[in-house]
């Protein structure tokens, strides 16, 4: 019975490590080193080599012959096509980035968390149609840690994981402001919570006004934000006011589409 348990166990262990690999390989803005996996999951090299080959045979990780790095391989490629295809919530999310985007007269997106990567991805934007606008790259992948785009995801993660992000970004210098200390970020992050949304202003980027919510998946789990952003000149408490409802109409009918009741 204990040589079960074990081989269960260890089973188990090999399935979830499997699960993180594919995880960070379709979060991946481009191919990824065997040995950068290793680091970022916490495996050895060896043992990430193992679980690639036996990803590749599966058609779930392709290796560039040029550089030896890893990306999702056609049989995972088939089948989140297959998955995006028989689901409405891409429907669905472009039904509400075409509302609020029309009602705002802003522009309107959509933004992932991606576990494996921590980050967030501008899955995607409805650029405004005003001749001075805040242009946002979609499919760029950005910290959460920033701006209210970032933050009300944050809101909703785990302590540890907020405290590890905080560690690693704590001295990067590319957003418009500095990362505040922990436990001032912490607080911010629990009146977000407690609120249902996030308002910030010149944070991620000088000059940009964002209003957004969090869209929630099957069990409450966080996965990611959908608002506006514009330029600062152009906010006021009047207007936010009044987005912020539709944001947050919109943002829960797409959690109930995900299964969160």
């Amino acid at each position: 019975m204990a040589e079960a348990l074990v081989d269960r166990d260890s089973l188990k262990g090999t399935i979830v490590r499997c699960i993180r690999m594919i995880e960070r390989l379709a979060e991946a803005e481009t191919p990824i080193s065997a040995t950068d996996l290793a680091e970022q999951l916490g495996l050895a090299v060896s043992t990430t080599h193992r679980i690639l080959g036996q990803l590749r045979k599966e058609g779930m990780a392709s290796r560039d012959p040029a550089s030896a790095a890893y990306r999702a391989g056609p049989e995972l490629v088939r089948i989140a096509a297959l998955i995006m295809g028989k689901t409405s919530f891409q429907r669905e999310y472009l039904r509400s980035l075409e509302t609020i985007a029309a009602d705002s007269g802003e522009t309107s997106f959509l933004a992932t968390w991606l576990p494996a990567a921590r980050k967030m991805q501008l899955t995607h934007v409805v650029q405004s149609l005003q001749p001075i606008q805040y242009v946002m790259p979609q499919g760029s992948s950005l910290s959460v840690l920033f701006g209210a785009s970032g933050r009300v995801i944050a809101a909703h993660l785990p302590r540890d994981v907020l405290q590890e992000m905080h560690a690693a970004e704590e001295s990067i210098e590319d957003n418009a402001t500095m990362l505040p200390l922990l436990a001032d970020l912490l607080r911010e992050l629990d009146a977000i919570r407690d609120a249902g949304f996030a308002i910030s202003s010149d944070q991620r980027v000088q000059g940009a006004h964002a209003v957004v919510a969090p869209v929630f998946a099957e069990g409450h789990r966080i996965l990611g934000s959908i608002g506006i952003s514009m330029p600062t000149f152009r906010a006021s408490p009047e207007k936010d006011a009044r987005s912020l409802k539709l944001i947050l109409t919109e943002a829960r009918r797409l959690s109930v589409v995900l299964g969160d009741t």
